[in-house]
């Protein structure tokens, strides 16, 4: 019969035993940078599930799960307590292995229904909406470029800490995300809404009027930034014909929210070349880089485009 013990893992003791990984399934690079990364800003915690290894009756081992993990110790750097379950010759090792991790992986949703007692007032609130306003912060906060999916791959503690931290904000996005779904009949891209969210955060009543107009569409006219910003998601989102990527819909975002601060109209809407343009300030005429000249040369080239298009 195999025994339990408790084993501090040193990077020099993950690297020894991950050469005992025979025929495992193919590491992924997201889980592993995800858990070192868990590891090194001290979030990472024993849940009770096991490291296994096998002690063959050759005085052979083979490690039986728990490689990501072990590679994560040898990437992070750290020390890590683990606890294993080492089985002996006399237990079925194929068997051992193909019924490991196979149960059924705890999603944010499973640990908001489990955890609504941090959320207070806002406990009603789904946690489908809770996991996509946590999202947007995330997108928001550290300004995901194209081909990094492993930052939208936070672990569930992670996840809990920001939305546990910015509790009106997720307030407020899951309002948005409803209303704005009842109203339009498809989902507002999540580019766009870490976009708003950036606005929110410089001027909460300013985006808040922002943020209604889009979703009502009341007193728009053409010209208006919020106008075009709604005609190019009712465009961008139709079925068949959906934008999804995040700086593009950051960045059309971001302009229709430069125009309207800025009192200027904005007939037509195009990304800029940076992935992502900061929001910005309410200030008289500013470009994305804060100059007049900048705004003056964007909109100048805008007009040049529209008029080309008429052609």
């Amino acid at each position: 019969m195999g025994r339990y013990e408790r084993i501090t893992v040193t990077p020099e003791v993950a690297s020894k035993l991950l050469q005992h990984n025979e025929t495992n399934r193919t590491i992924r690079p997201t889980w592993v940078n995800k858990y070192a990364k868990d590891m090194q800003e001290g979030r990472w915690v024993r849940n009770g599930e096991t490291i296994t290894l096998i002690e063959r009756s050759d005085g052979t081992k083979r490690l039986l799960n728990g490689q990501h993990r072990l590679q994560a110790v040898t990437q992070s750097g750290c020390t890590i307590d683990f606890d294993f379950y080492i089985a002996d010759p006399s237990e079925d090792e194929d068997l051992i292995f193909t019924t490991a991790d196979g149960g059924a992986k705890r999603s944010f949703e499973d640990v908001v229904r489990g955890r609504l007692d941090d959320f207070g007032t806002l406990a009603d609130i789904p946690p489908r909406l809770i996991n996509d306003a946590v999202r947007t912060i995330m997108v928001a906060d550290i300004q995901i470029p194209e081909g990094k999916a492993e930052y939208l791959l936070p672990s569930n503690e992670r996840k809990m800490q920001i939305a546990v931290e910015h509790l009106d904000e997720v307030e407020w996005i899951a309002e948005i995300i409803r209303d704005y779904k009842k109203a339009m009949g498809h989902h507002l891209p999540i580019g766009a809404r870490a976009a708003l969210l950036k606005a929110y955060r410089f001027d909460a009543n300013l985006a808040m009027t922002f943020t209604q107009r889009l979703i009502d569409g009341a007193l728009l006219t053409p010209g208006n930034p919020i106008h075009t910003l709604r005609a190019e998601l009712i465009r961008g989102m139709a079925p068949g014909t959906k934008l999804s990527q995040i700086p593009y819909w950051y960045q059309m975002a971001s302009r229709a929210w430069n125009h309207y601060v800025s009192g200027r109209t904005a007939f037509m809407l195009r990304p800029g070349k940076a992935m992502i343009n900061p929001i910005a300030p309410p200030t008289t005429g500013t470009g994305t880089n804060g100059t007049v000249d900048t705004y003056l040369e964007e909109e100048a080239e805008e007009m040049r485009i529209a008029a080309r298009s008429k052609r």
